[in-house]
């Protein structure tokens, strides 16, 4: 896979896909950024369709295969994330993970699992 950096936002990206990825630095400075964003329109979870295959990928950077999780814990969103290298986002999985921190339920999930 051919990445192309993402210049003034970090990251690089699959022309042929719209697929994003970050190291974990990158990102966390990304959202971090965005969670601060004043009025923030509500966060809507997108539809979680159980009958689409599910699809293991390979990180770009190294040969091992990712991880799928939940981003956030609650967003709806399902991201691939290698623990070496950082996090790949499909085309549109970006922005709804952004929606999600800029409508505080990043905040909110984390409050959750100091308890």
């Amino acid at each position: 896979m051919d990445l192309v950096s993402r210049a003034g936002e970090g990251g690089a990206e699959c022309p042929s896909c719209g697929g994003v990825f970050y190291d974990a630095d990158t990102l966390r400075a990304l959202l971090a950024e965005v969670r601060d964003a004043p009025d923030a329109a509500p966060y809507s979870r997108p539809p979680l369709s159980l009958n689409d295959p599910v699809q293991y990928l390979r990180c770009p950077l190294c040969p091992e295969m990712m991880n799928r999780h939940n981003f956030g814990e609650s967003s709806g969103v399902i991201v691939d994330i290698c623990n070496k290298d950082g996090v790949w986002f499909d085309d549109g999985e970006l922005a709804q993970v952004i929606a999600f921190c800029a409508s505080g339920e990043l905040t909110k999930s984390e409050k959750l699992a100091h308890l």
